[in-house]
């Protein structure tokens, strides 16, 4: 549509409405001049794993050697190469609905099978520990946890972390535990990681996390991954077969973001903070919706009611109708696993958040009020 010249605001894309930080520019400059591009080891620069071991250590006390670091070209390619590590031919997973929409593909691109736990608002999106028992099979070998969640922003409170590290424990499983939007969470809320419950939990937790959202680094496609030395060992292998080292330039960068701007992702949050509050008083008033008060990540998770029999019942057909009769993109639950809602990111410039959420205001007047 905008190639034909139309106007569209979109509020679908999952990044950061920010700048990389300087010292991440300046070092990827720098690296090119020098012509220092050439391969690293395949893991990772051993002293960028160092800086996150020590990045892990102070923030959430976690102890991990270099060699249980393993450093990625994205977090996605993290979750993946870990699937494959653990995963064998119908194998279960458990994920919570609504969940990240590559989770499901990745599992059966390994010949694992997803077993979807849905969990409700009145839960604050969280999973409870019958709905985990009720899910468990012989089968079950893990399952996956986003916290700060996308789509719903949900941030994990002490409840759900015990609920998923008892359950873990009890039935011996394993939990990767995706926290690529860890720096990005509004207060009172704060981020617990299952891999903090206990050592025991530490033991069997794979943690997943990046430099895209809080370095606002997307397109540098870089990503890591924390665990045991045996599972970051097989993910280490399968990466030499696929990938081989994640980008050399974004490597340099990232160390000299963990080095020089390492509370960057806090900027980051402040900014998207007030771009949270705008959207919220946005979208305040409009008949037939509720939004989910989001603590984390910069989505808010907007359930909708239609009339009955209308078309529009469906997310997909409803996203549609938004964008091609009113100029403004956003996510169809549907994409996550969950019928009746819609995803908004807030990430944007001020001016297109206003005069996307004139455009929403008016599509779902019409079909809604």
């Amino acid at each position: 549509m905008r190639q034909a010249g139309e106007e569209v605001v979109s509020f679908a894309v999952g990044e950061p409405d920010a700048p990389p930080p300087e010292s991440a520019k300046l070092a990827a400059t720098e690296v090119i001049q020098d012509n220092a591009t050439g391969y690293t080891v395949n893991q990772g620069l051993v002293e960028l794993r160092q800086s996150i071991a020590e990045k892990f250590k102070q923030d959430q006390g976690l102890i991990y050697e270099p060699d249980q670091i393993l450093i990625t070209s994205g977090a996605k390619q993290a979750i993946y190469s870990l699937l494959v590590a653990l995963c064998d031919e119908g194998d279960e997973v458990l994920l919570f609905s609504p969940f990240y929409p590559s989770y499901p593909e990745q599992l059966r691109l390994c010949g694992a099978i997803p077993v979807i736990i849905n969990t409700r608002p009145e839960d604050n999106f969280q999973p409870t520990r019958p709905e985990i028992k009720k899910a468990i099979t012989e089968k079950t070998v893990g399952m996956i946890v986003n916290s700060p969640n996308n789509p719903t922003g949900t941030v994990y409170d002490h409840r759900a972390i015990e609920a998923i590290s008892k359950s873990a424990l009890e039935h011996d499983l394993w939990v990767i535990s995706d926290e690529i939007y860890e720096k990005i969470i509004y207060p009172p809320s704060f981020h617990i990681s299952p891999a903090q419950h206990s050592p025991e939990m530490a033991d069997r937790t794979l943690m997943v996390n990046g430099f895209s959202k809080a370095f606002a680094m997307t397109g540098w496609r870089l990503g890591y991954c924390a665990g045991p030395a045996e599972v970051i060992t097989a993910a280490n292998l399968l990466q030499s077969h696929t990938t081989s080292n994640a980008a050399t330039i974004s490597q340099r960068a990232a160390l000299a973001v963990m080095e020089k701007e390492p509370e960057y992702g806090s900027v980051v949050a402040s900014e998207l903070a007030k771009e949270r509050e705008l959207m919220l008083k946005l979208l305040a008033n409009i008949p037939g919706i509720s939004v989910h008060p989001s603590s984390g990540a910069f989505y808010l998770w907007l359930r909708y009611l239609v009339p009955s029999g209308s078309p529009y019942a469906d997310s997909l057909a409803l996203a549609n109708y938004l964008l091609e009769n009113h100029g403004v993109a956003l996510v169809p639950g549907s994409a996550f696993g969950c019928e009746g809602y819609l995803r908004l990111s807030y990430s944007v410039e001020r001016g297109l958040l206003e005069d996307g959420c004139r455009r929403l205001k008016k599509g779902l007047e019409q079909i809604l009020g």
